[in-house]
């Protein structure tokens, strides 16, 4: 191998990893929003645990424990979390209305504001729409700390959410009677809601 070869291999690989990785990406995001459009028309809400990873959790909860996090609205980890909760919600309505679906994702027509820290359930005038909620809190003991979302989704069901690390919930607020059940510390959280 000659000293040409060798920096066109430097020169091409990041390039490579990185079609990779926006490869790694789509399949992730095609993947979520299957199950999205399954468990909320089956479920009537949509549970993942880790759903930015370890090191994008971790970026973002550092952003939010900021001293002014609303200042970040351009910083990377709240960036990559409202691109990939955009892709997802935006590839799930899709596939919800080329299936001719009737529920809350055929009703979706945008993104209300930006990133709300702290209670996760949105107020009774946000709560028409889909809401998004990622929980940052680690080393959340759910025996000890408390602070449950919970869903009620029909009169026979009744789902309780702990809010531990790199857990996103999504739930039609109008629909499942959201309530935060009391937590013995500060729970984190940023919340994001798709208007209908």
């Amino acid at each position: 191998m000659e000293l040409e070869d060798i920096k066109m291999v430097k020169v091409e690989a990041p390039g490579k990893a990185a079609l990779v990785r926006q490869a790694m990406v789509r399949d992730y995001v095609t993947k979520l929003a299957v199950v999205l459009l399954e468990h909320l028309s089956t479920h009537g809400f949509c549970v993942v645990d880790n759903f930015l990873g370890c090191e994008a959790g971790s970026l973002l909860l550092e952003e939010v424990e900021a001293p002014n996090p609303y200042t970040h609205g351009s910083s990377r980890g709240m960036k990559y979390l409202m691109n990939l909760l955009d892709s997802v919600v935006t590839l799930a309505c899709r596939g919800a209305r080329q299936a001719g679906a009737d529920n809350i994702l055929t009703k979706i027509n945008g993104r209300e504001g930006c990133i709300r820290l702290a209670d996760p359930v949105p107020s009774p005038a946000a709560s028409a729409g889909l809401t998004a909620t990622i929980f940052l809190n680690k080393g959340w003991a759910v025996d000890t700390d408390g602070g449950e979302l919970r869903l009620s989704p029909s009169a026979a069901t009744l789902a309780t959410v702990p809010p531990v690390f790199d857990r996103v919930v999504f739930y039609p607020g109008h629909l499942v009677s959201p309530t935060l059940l009391p937590a013995s510390r500060e729970s984190l959280s940023c919340t994001v809601t798709y208007r209908v």
